[in-house]
């Protein structure tokens, strides 16, 4: 009784301390979301039977950064696409691709080069404009011009302010890693751009994926190191496309990306029409240079078919 008498004592004490230096008690307490809220993968409403029961299998893949390998015609370019669809479909998420899909995918955000440089290019623009309010004359380089630091400094700076918000929540996906991640050509101005937004990839509740026939081409510094998941796809003998899906962890002393547990498989057939497509096939949500044939089955232990 008496150690409550004392708590209270302080807790009035306290509060009397508070009320005197102006701060209100509701502003002490940590108010954000638990990991447990903040990890809830949020699922649209109204969804079908069919759709509850996938995306009880996709929403395994909704935060990470994916590395899909396989050679040409392997069908890396139609479980990405598949992917970017049920996740726009299943739980609303926004949709950033570097590359061009069919209409019948719908709206995205486009993350080429072109764009990602006009907005390096718009911050460029606002620092020129910051010197010469401050009286400097020299003349602003262009993003293609600056030496490796400048670049650095500006890609940072855009992702601690626009880039944040045009980042955040989304599901982005890269056609050809090589083009960012190159290991002969690792500091070009896009490779530094994505680079920063791996390292905060965490904090902005993304999906990034990035396809390249071979994990060797890729940097083993500004890339490798951030991938959660390597998918490894191939054609079966009967025409579908079989993805195994492995968790990696980076092994910094060998310098290897090590896959941990069995892998997830899935077996897709992009040529059978769908129902929220309108009878249309996954294939046809993008312009597939080799279209191979992908099914979403049942689901048995670690495996996906329909």
């Amino acid at each position: 009784m008496k150690g409550n008498l004392y708590s209270m004592k302080a807790d009035h004490e306290t509060r009397a301390t508070l009320n005197e230096m102006g701060i209100r008690e509701d502003d002490l307490y940590d108010q954000s979301r638990t990991v447990e809220d903040l990890y809830e993968i949020p699922v649209l409403p109204d969804l079908t039977p069919e759709e509850e029961r996938e995306s009880r299998v996709w929403k395994r893949f909704y935060y990470g950064v994916m590395m899909v390998t396989g050679r040409t015609g392997a069908g890396k370019g139609v479980f990405v696409i598949t992917l970017m669809h049920k996740m726009k479909r299943l739980f609303g998420r926004k949709i950033m691709l570097d590359y061009k899909p069919r209409e019948l995918f719908g709206p995205y955000v486009p993350v080429t080069e072109e764009v990602m440089m006009s907005e390096l290019e718009k911050m460029n623009e606002i620092a020129s404009v910051k010197q010469e309010g401050n009286g400097s004359k020299k003349k602003q380089k262009t993003v293609s011009d600056m030496n490796k630091s400048a670049q650095e400094a500006l890609a940072q700076t855009w992702m601690a302010t626009t880039g944040q918000v045009f980042m955040q929540g989304a599901a982005v996906g890269l056609d050809e890693l090589k083009r960012y991640f190159h290991n002969r050509r690792p500091h070009n101005p896009m490779g530094i751009t994505w680079g920063h937004v791996l390292t905060i990839h965490r904090h902005l509740d993304m999906l990034l994926v990035g396809m390249t026939p071979y994990e060797r081409e890729i940097d083993a510094i500004s890339y490798l190191p951030y991938v959660t998941h390597r998918v490894i796809c191939s054609q079966r003998m009967d025409g579908r496309i079989q993805c195994d899906i492995y968790q990696t962890v980076w092994v910094s002393g060998r310098g290897v990306l090590e896959s941990r547990l069995r892998p997830f498989r899935m077996v897709l057939d992009p040529l059978k029409g769908r129902s929220e497509l309108g009878g249309k096939r996954y294939v046809d949500l993008y312009n597939s240079k080799d279209p191979k044939v992908m099914r979403i089955t049942r689901q048995r232990g670690a495996r996906y078919e329909d």
